[in-house]
């Protein structure tokens, strides 16, 4: 297993239905105290979120599945992680940044 992961900007581009599924293959990928940072886009506040929006419709021509901060701690959480923080990111302030850190139990 590795000893760490990284999920930046992934998972809203992949439908809520799998979020589970990807973070579950990601738990098998670690070995036992590994670590994974999830730095994803929140729903909230809803104008940083709407710019978001439009950004990837123009960019990468599809629609978001966005989570906020304590729902994605909850997946990974229901994965098998133990939660070590969430945190709002506030560097680029037009998108609504968050990042998760977790272990492996």
């Amino acid at each position: 297993g590795y000893d760490a992961a990284l999920a930046v900007d992934v998972l809203h581009h992949v439908d809520a239905t799998l979020h589970a599924d990807v973070v579950s293959a990601l738990h098998d990928a670690l070995r036992p105290g590994g670590t994974i940072l999830v730095k994803e886009m929140a729903t909230t506040p809803r104008r940083q979120y709407t710019w978001n929006r439009m950004h990837d419709r123009i960019v990468a021509k599809e629609d978001i599945h966005c989570r906020d901060p304590d729902d994605m701690a909850q997946v990974l959480k229901d994965a098998g992680f133990e939660i070590e923080a969430v945190r709002r990111l506030k560097r680029l302030r037009i998108y609504p940044q968050y990042l998760v850190r977790a272990r492996r139990a």
